[in-house]
């Protein structure tokens, strides 16, 4: 085995058994991963729904997309599911008020 597959072969036998440390941590880092870009809900009810644009930087929000992205390419390049999906939800959800801005500017 070489480069990634070898890492993730390994990784795999220390994570397997219910009595491993890092399961729970594991199981953490996906909740967390899922939850974590719901903090963007207010933000993205104030844009669409409310169409209030006020105060809210596209910069920053293209910003956050754009490295939101980057992140996801990186954690599939190293095959990290939890950073794939939290950083995927991320990407969307900074996405979709960075479009809002666009829209309703």
């Amino acid at each position: 085995m070489h480069g990634s597959a070898h890492h993730l072969a390994i990784k795999k036998r220390r994570e397997q058994g219910s009595s491993h440390p890092l399961r729970g941590l594991n199981t953490l880092a996906y909740a967390i991963g899922i939850i974590g870009p719901m903090v963007t809900l207010p933000q993205l009810y104030e844009v669409w729904i409310q169409k209030n644009v006020a105060g809210v930087s596209i910069f920053s929000w293209g910003a956050f997309t754009l490295l939101s992205i980057f992140w996801c390419y990186y954690a599939k390049r190293h095959n990290e599911r939890p950073l794939i999906i939290s950083q995927g939800l991320w990407a969307i959800m900074n996405g979709l008020v960075a479009l809002g801005v666009i829209a309703y500017r």
